[in-house]
């Protein structure tokens, strides 16, 4: 019998989570689960490595990296062929405030912040300066 899943630790949900093509493209969705996009986020926005993102998620960096190339695929499914990207699901935990991850780029609880508008909100970069 497989070992259960552990949660993954994310520092917020998303701001957005449902992406379309502008044309007519294919119909069935692409799911990106919440554990997903967050290794996207803190890898490819932040620039952390494998192992910070395995720190602040909480679990292996093989895990992170397995995470990490089924997200990209997803992500190149979607854009590829045109589908729609929808993110949520997955066994995740949020980051709280009482308990925060102590990471800079950590948005806290809640919904990611509105890079536009809110200071919170990492510039992104950071993670490779050592965190």
């Amino acid at each position: 019998m497989a070992r259960p899943q552990r949660e993954r630790r994310i520092c917020a949900l998303p701001r957005h989570t449902l992406f379309l093509p502008c044309e007519d493209g294919e119909t069935e969705a692409v799911e990106l689960s919440l554990d997903e996009y967050e290794a996207i986020r803190l890898m490819d926005r932040e620039g952390c490595t494998h192992e910070q993102c395995a720190q602040v998620m909480q679990v292996s960096r093989t895990t992170v990296t397995e995470i990490y190339a089924s997200a990209r695929q997803k992500l190149a499914e979607a854009i590829v062929c045109g589908r729609k990207l929808v993110i949520g699901g997955g066994n995740v935990r949020l980051c709280d405030r009482s308990n925060p991850c102590g990471r800079h780029f950590c948005t806290g609880a809640g919904t990611e912040k509105d890079p536009e508008n809110s200071s919170a909100r990492s510039t992104g970069r950071k993670c490779n300066k050592g965190a």
